[in-house]
């Protein structure tokens, strides 16, 4: 059993990977403020609590990736302090079943590395991942395996806020899904924009990148607001809630090997 955990810039997740087959399944999710998970405190709280689920006990192991480094960090040394478990983080120059010719790797983030790494692997190439957090992130692999690069865009809650700071008058709506495409009210039309407009915005990546690519091309989503997207959407995809963890989960698999040890 392994203890996954993907800290986000808004969020932190953390879920109990159990091997089912070639992949996982996740349970024991649960989600902390990566704000949070920079204080020690707060980080020794929480994962004091969590670690005590009985679902727990036979914990062999961890793996991390993180885009806050120091959030990282903090979370490491309380679980080595807590329960002694050795913790796999994900890196640039870890064991990958991609091929990253071409790309800049200083700055690619190790997200959106199990995000592709797991379509690679379970969805027919090429594939192209969308993962909607903070940033709605595109990632696209070639037929060959080939990591291509991708696309970042502001994210739903983003893109939302950002109006609302940036006008004296458009509010803030609770995200909720959409009733119309278009709407008489200012509550509606924020709410079409940012989750059909999102939708939208898949379909026609998806369709420009197929075409790139010259065949069909694969789509899964996932992250915070991909429940929301997902049925507004016309381009056929998988909705994956767990795309990143179950990612985490392959990667430590690989790289724990004797020969990559």
């Amino acid at each position: 059993m392994i203890l996954a955990i993907d800290i986000g810039n808004t969020t932190a997740s953390f879920g109990c990977l159990e091997k089912n087959g070639d992949d996982y399944d996740v349970r024991c999710r649960r989600e902390l403020a990566t704000k949070m998970c920079e204080n020690e405190a707060d980080a020794a709280a929480f994962l004091t609590a969590y670690l005590a689920d009985p679902a727990l006990a036979e914990l062999t192991g961890a793996v991390l990736c993180s885009v806050v480094p120091a959030a990282g960090a903090v979370i490491i040394d309380v679980l080595r302090s807590l329960c002694h478990t050795e913790v796999f983080v994900v890196t640039r120059d870890c064991a990958v079943p991609l091929d990253f010719e071409g790309m800049d790797m200083t700055t690619l983030g190790h997200d959106r590395i199990a995000d592709a790494a797991w379509a690679a692997v379970h969805m027919p190439l090429p594939v192209m991942t969308v993962d909607l957090g903070t940033a709605t992130t595109f990632n696209i692999v070639d037929k060959n395996g080939t990591f291509r690069g991708g696309l970042i865009a502001a994210g739903v809650g983003t893109g939302l806020k950002a109006l609302h700071d940036r006008t004296a008058a458009l509010p803030l709506p609770a995200l909720v899904r959409p009733e119309a495409l278009i709407n008489n009210n200012t509550r509606g039309c924020l709410l079409a924009g940012a989750v059909i407009g999102t939708a939208a915005m898949i379909d026609g990546i998806a369709q420009r990148a197929a075409a790139e690519l010259d065949r069909f091309l694969s789509v899964v989503i996932t992250g915070g607001y991909a429940d929301e997207v997902s049925d507004y959407m016309l381009y056929p995809h998988l909705y994956e809630k767990d795309l990143l963890m179950k990612g985490l989960g392959l990667l430590y698999d690989l790289n724990r090997r004797p020969e990559n040890r």
